[in-house]
């Protein structure tokens, strides 16, 4: 994952003070990979879309995690002939709808008038 990180790539995680860049994101991760125990996120379903001079792309998709279902959204930049690297990657946790409130409670965040 990480080599397919521009060198200026922006990581956002599922908490919201994980705003990284990606030396910043390779040191938090490092003694997670250097211990095994590391993250294992499989693709269900992915949505590509692509500029007019197909430069640019970005998708949306739904990931198996650890944590349940997640989503991803990506912005990537064509880096030579065929190869793709990421600029932009965040990562979210999906809340079913019904569940939003409680998940409110859990975090301590308010609940905001309607």
């Amino acid at each position: 994952f990480f080599d397919a990180l521009m060198d200026d790539a922006i990581y956002i995680g599922t908490d919201k003070a994980e705003h990284w860049t990606k030396a910043e994101f390779l040191g938090f991760a490092a003694p997670y990979f250097a211990r095994g125990k590391a993250w294992d996120f499989n693709a269900v379903e992915r949505h590509v879309f692509y500029d007019p001079n197909q430069q640019v792309a970005y998708w949306d998709e739904v990931l198996d995690t650890w944590m349940g279902p997640c989503r991803g959204t990506a912005v990537v930049m064509r880096d030579g002939v065929n190869g793709w690297k990421i600029a932009h990657y965040t990562l979210s946790m999906t809340v079913p709808n019904d569940k939003v409130e409680e998940v409110m409670k859990a975090t301590g965040e308010k609940t905001k008038e309607r």
